[in-house]
């Protein structure tokens, strides 16, 4: 895969004031059941600085809260406990038409297309609904408004009138991306954006979430599974692991200088990726969130593990610059 890697910070701490701050933010969800309700800690406790201008990368397994964070970050999911604020601003507990105005500055790019693109609405609706409601754009203004938007994502005018399965999947992502460009917004979610994509097309779409955001200034959170495509567009990498972020470094750091044992099994299963180490393969299954083992929540899959693990949770602390939540980093 070729992308555009964009310059990246020294060091794994933003160098200006944050554009987005999250503190001790956690999203549980109650499922009911048969026996009752079971609360699911979906995302636990965390702590984010996303400065403008930058991209942090968001890596971890399925099933890990990534997704989840990301909504959570764009006021999509409601913060259980926590805060969340956006250019100085408390956001966590908006809502109405404040929350509503939020909506242009904070937008999300969907992992799949085809499912977050209504196909009875033609792309003209698609992009210019948004804009229309609030006040961006009139019935008189809304074609060249969409006609921007389609040419900044490399779409021609013409794909206005005509509906979303008449698209491959890479010109609907596109329209995904011109979608959410359509409101100006300042910060983006970027949920695996190239995961249901064919490889052939992958590399494409990044360049152009990369060449985005020189031109307009973007900020992004994106999330994905793929540490390669991570590695390019990141200035930094956070790595969860069961609802919490367990490291935190520039991209060149998480990439040549591991530090905890799950990042370092992350790696190890991604041979493309230049290790400075070598690692083993993670084994075994991610741990139940709703009943997670004792102490460090990697323990039981961590092939360093030692009695103290299993007695209290790490927190994450600055090693050399580069967060890590592990007791024997």
């Amino acid at each position: 895969m070729t992308v555009t890697e964009p310059g990246a910070p020294t060091t794994g701490v933003p160098s200006s004031a944050p554009l987005l701050k999250a503190r001790g933010a956690s999203v549980e969800f109650t499922v009911r059941g048969r026996r009752g309700k079971t609360v699911v800690p979906a995302v636990q406790d965390i702590d984010l600085d996303i400065a403008p201008g930058e991209t942090l990368g968001l890596v971890g397994e399925s099933g890990c809260g990534k997704s989840t964070l990301g909504r959570a970050l764009v006021r999509l999911a409601d913060l259980t406990r926590g805060t969340l604020e956006f250019q100085g601003t408390q956001i966590g507990e908006l809502k109405g038409k404040p929350l509503r105005d939020l909506r242009r500055d904070l937008q999300l790019v969907f992992q799949d297309p085809m499912s977050s693109l209504n196909p009875r609405m033609k792309v003209r609706e698609l992009i210019g609904e948004a804009p229309l409601v609030h006040g961006l754009a009139t019935k008189d203004s809304l074609d060249d408004l969409v006609a921007t938007a389609l040419e900044r994502v490399g779409m021609p005018r013409s794909a206005a009138d005509r509906y979303p399965h008449q698209f491959s999947g890479g010109q609907r992502q596109r329209i995904g991306i011109a979608r959410a460009l359509a409101l100006e917004p300042k910060f983006i979610v970027a949920d695996e954006p190239v995961s249901a994509l064919d490889v052939s097309v992958q590399s494409q779409v990044v360049n152009l979430l990369v060449e985005l955001q020189r031109d307009l200034g973007l900020t992004y959170l994106f999330v994905a599974h793929d540490l390669a495509v991570v590695d390019y567009v990141s200035d930094r990498v956070a790595v969860m692991y069961l609802g919490r972020i367990v490291e935190i470094g520039t991209d060149e750091d998480i990439r040549e200088r591991p530090r905890h044992p799950y990042t370092k099994a992350l790696l190890a299963a991604a041979p493309e990726i230049g290790r400075t180490e070598a690692a083993a393969p993670l084994a075994g299954d991610v741990p139940s969130v709703v009943n997670p083992p004792s102490g460090c929540p990697f323990r039981t899959r961590c092939p360093i593990a030692e009695p103290q693990c299993a007695e209290s949770r790490p927190e994450l602390r600055v090693v050399d610059g580069h967060q890590v939540a592990c007791h024997l980093v």
